[in-house]
C-alpha cells in the first residue's frame, strides 16, 4: 500500500556525501545495443567512511548506522551528471552534460538529452536523444555566445517532459550570477531529436524552432556587459541592471535561493507521491554572496501543483518559508520570504532527494564541488 504521510519537512533523512565522478575510464562507443556500462566488475566490499567534521551542524542519523559499498559495479562514463526521471514506459528519461554518448568524439556540451534503458543496474544502455548546446563546436566554447545554459530539474509527467536549465559558472552566466532559466517541454520526446541549440550572430543562445521541444518563455541567453567582482555581483555600465537578471523567479539583487534545482523523486511515474504536487530542492545562499554552480550555503525547497501550466510558468510555485508555532509547513509564493531546509555555510552544494519506499523515509544527497568558480582568477 502507498505511504499515507503528507510530503513533510519531518520525514526528510538527510544523508549528506561528497563524490567523486571517474571520466578517465574506458568510454563505450558505437550506436547498437553494446551501448552499454564499460565492464560489469566486482571489487571488495567496504564501508563508506563518515567522519564528521567538528563544524557540521546537523545530528547524526539514529535509523541509517552508515552506508556499506557490495563491490557490484557498472562503470557508466559516456558523459557527466545525470539527473533522472523514472517515466512509465519503465525507461528513465535524463539531462546529462559534457560528454560522448554515442560518439567517439565529445558531442554534448553543457545539456544533453538522453534515455535510459533496461532493468538490471549493472547493464543499462544509454541512448542519445539530441542536445542544446550552446557551442556549435563543443570542443570550443568560444564558439557560442560566451553564455551556456545546463540542465538541471528533470521530470516526465503526464505525458510531457520538463527539462529545467540554468547557469553554470557565474562567470559564464548571461548576467554574471547564476540563475535558474525555467522549463522547456516536449510532448513528442521518445526519439532523435539532434541538436537544438542555436547561436545567433554570436550574440545569443535559443532554442532552434523545431517541432519537438518547447520554450515557453522565448530564452535568449545573452551576454551582459560587465565587471566581474569574485565572489560578489558584477558591477554593470552605469549601474543598470540587464532585463532578466532574477532568472524564471525574478530574484532581485543579492537574493540567491534558487540555484540549479532538482525534482524530488518520487518512484516510477511518481507512484510514491502522496499529495498533487511536484516538489523541487535547490541550494543558495541567505547572504549577498551569489552561490555557485555546485556550491552554496543553504538548501530549499519548492513546490506547485502537479500540472501542466502551474510547471512551466513561475506563479505556479510556492517556496517553504519556515514553520507555523504548531509545527505545521508555512508556504510563500515570495522567494525572497523563502528559507532554507538546511544551512552550513560554503559547505552544501547539489541537492537531490528520493522516497525510498522500503524504508519508508526521503533520503537526500548533499554534493558539493571542490572547484569554486568564486575563487576563480580573473
Amino acid at each position: 500500500m502507498r505511504h499515507r504521510n503528507a510530503f513533510t519537512l519531518t520525514g526528510l533523512l538527510m544523508a549528506i556525501a561528497t563524490f567523486a565522478i571517474d571520466l578517465g575510464g574506458p568510454r563505450p562507443t558505437g550506436g547498437d545495443d553494446t551501448m552499454a556500462a564499460a565492464g560489469k566488475n566486482k571489487a571488495a566490499a567496504r564501508e563508506w567512511p563518515t567522519p564528521i567534521p567538528d563544524d557540521c551542524p546537523f545530528l547524526r542519523s539514529t535509523r541509517l548506522s552508515g552506508i556499506r559499498l557490495t563491490g557490484r559495479h557498472a562503470q557508466y562514463t559516456v558523459a557527466d551528471y545525470y539527473d533522472t526521471s523514472w517515466a512509465a514506459d519503465g525507461n528513465l528519461y535524463a539531462k546529462c552534460g559534457d560528454g560522448a554518448l554515442e560518439s567517439v568524439p565529445l558531442n554534448i556540451l553543457n545539456a544533453g538529452i538522453a534515455k535510459i534503458i533496461g532493468d538490471d543496474p549493472l547493464g543499462l544502455l544509454f541512448r542519445y536523444l539530441g542536445d542544446f548546446n550552446s557551442c556549435p563546436d563543443v570542443t570550443n566554447w568560444q564558439s557560442g555566445a560566451n553564455t551556456r545554459r545546463y540542465g538541471c530539474a528533470t521530470l516526465v509527467k503526464d505525458g510531457v517532459w520538463y527539462y529545467g536549465l540554468e547557469d553554470g559558472w557565474n562567470t559564464s552566466s548571461d548576467v554574471g550570477v547564476g540563475r535558474f532559466w525555467g522549463f522547456l517541454y516536449s510532448r513528442d520526446f521518445d526519439r532523435v531529436v539532434g541538436s537544438l541549440g542555436e547561436v545567433v550572430g554570436r550574440e545569443f543562445w535559443r532554442l532552434k524552432q523545431n517541432e519537438f521541444w518547447h520554450d515557453p518563455t522565448g530564452q535568449e541567453a545573452r551576454f551582459r556587459p560587465r565587471t566581474f567582482r569574485l565572489g560578489e555581483y558584477p558591477l554593470y555600465p552605469e549601474g543598470e541592471l540587464p532585463p532578466g537578471v532574477g532568472g524564471f523567479f525574478g530574484e532581485p539583487p543579492n537574493v540567491n535561493r534558487i540555484r540549479n534545482p532538482h525534482f524530488v523523486d518520487f518512484g516510477r511515474y511518481m507512484e510514491w507521491a502522496a499529495d498533487d504536487y511536484v516538489y523541487m530542492t535547490c541550494h543558495g545562499s541567505e547572504g549577498p554572496k551569489p552561490p555557485e554552480w555546485a556550491n552554496g550555503d543553504s538548501v530549499y525547497l519548492l513546490r506547485c501543483p502537479a500540472r501542466f501550466d502551474d510547471i512551466i510558468w513561475p506563479e505556479g510555485w510556492e517556496f517553504f518559508a519556515g514553520k507555523t508555532a504548531a509545527g505545521g509547513d508555512l508556504w510563500t509564493r515570495d522567494v525572497t520570504a523563502a528559507r532554507p531546509l538546511l544551512t552550513w555555510p560554503d559547505r552544501l552544494g547539489h541537492a537531490y532527494a528520493t522516497y525510498n519506499q522500503p524504508l519508508g523515509r526521503f533520503l537526500m544527497c548533499i554534493s558539493p564541488l571542490v572547484v569554486k568558480d568564486n575563487e576563480f582568477p580573473e
